[in-house]
């Protein structure tokens, strides 16, 4: 089935909305939130990072990296996405996080010695693994996933979010979050609703995300795991993208990252015309820009996608 062009627009706009709201409160935790927001739903900037209004982090920047370098080279888009992380990492990015710095800054070095593509990142990601001690199960790969859910076929968007997110992180829980994620945001943006959502989770560890959440056995950290629960259980407990957005950055943690997936959820599950106004008129205009670029690049990769009951027909026909 075919991705819905509003479906695909709201999950991109929904990461960085989530992204923008989010860096406001990251590092509080959700009592520290309430003392001084009482519930945080407007983007307004600040944070730790000290951001103008509107502005965003790593999850919008590397999650536009991913989509540039598929809509180039839709076959083989490693190359490209590859050359953009290390023309962001080269901006010194104040919020780049360890696992992503190491891989993309050892990747760099062994492309300048003449190492081929795939070894470079290969040796990039085992570097970063052993330098922290196998501690490479952050949500730096999982926040820039939306996109090949947005792009391409379900099976196809699994094998992309594989190797993009092994680019950097090469932890088995980043890995597995990877490939739902863009399993999940294919079939979405598809035009599945909370039913076929609540199947494809029933048989993986995320099945019982609103109950773990509820009981404090999923919190808002950096871990990969925690940051796909704790979206999940904000999306399947709201009934628009605004409520599953505001639920997911006011639980603090690593708000901005996991508003950003939640962000991408509730975007691909509601769509792009139930995204609030306020919202993507606050994001910086060249934000804007680059996430049109990529949602016209994807609807129209789409478009021309065979419809799967011509070619079974044209097939019958063939015997």
């Amino acid at each position: 089935m075919k991705r819905d062009p509003l479906r695909i627009q709201g999950a991109l706009y929904g990461v960085a909305i989530g992204d923008a709201l989010g860096l406001t409160v990251e590092g509080m935790t959700a009592q520290e939130i309430q003392n001084t927001y009482g519930q945080l739903r407007e983007i307004v900037g600040g944070g730790w990072l000290r951001k103008q209004r509107g502005q965003v982090t790593d999850d919008t920047y590397m999650t536009l990296c991913v989509a540039a370098g598929i809509a180039e080279t839709p076959q083989s888009p490693y190359e490209g996405i590859g050359r953009r992380f290390i023309g962001w990492y080269r901006t010194n990015p104040p919020e780049i996080g360890r696992c992503c710095a190491l891989a993309i800054g050892k990747a760099q070095e062994l492309l300048g010695q003449g190492v081929l593509e795939n070894e470079a990142w290969e040796r990039g990601a085992l570097f970063a693994q052993e330098q922290l001690g196998n501690r490479c199960a952050g949500n730096g790969a999982l926040m820039r996933d939306v996109y090949p859910g947005l792009f391409y076929p379900v099976e196809m968007a699994q094998r992309v979010a594989e190797r993009q997110g092994k680019m950097t992180h090469r932890a088995l829980e980043s890995t597995f979050a990877c490939r739902l994620y863009s399993k999940l945001i294919a079939v979405l943006a598809s035009g599945a609703g909370k039913e076929e959502l609540e199947l494809l989770l029933a048989d993986t560890a995320y099945a019982d995300c609103q109950q773990r959440l509820q009981e404090g056995l999923a919190t808002p950290s950096g871990y990969v795991v925690d940051t796909l629960m704790c979206a999940l259980a904000c999306v399947m407990d709201a009934e628009s993208p605004e409520e599953a957005i505001v639920r997911a950055v006011n639980l603090g943690g690593d708000a901005d990252t996991i508003g950003a997936v939640a962000g991408g959820l509730a975007g691909a599950l509601w769509g792009y015309e139930e995204l609030p106004q306020r919202w993507v008129q606050a994001l910086d205009g060249s934000i804007r820009v680059l996430l049109d670029q990529a949602v016209q690049a994807a609807v129209e990769h789409t478009a021309g996608e065979p419809d799967p009951k011509e070619r079974t027909r044209s097939s019958a026909g063939a015997r």
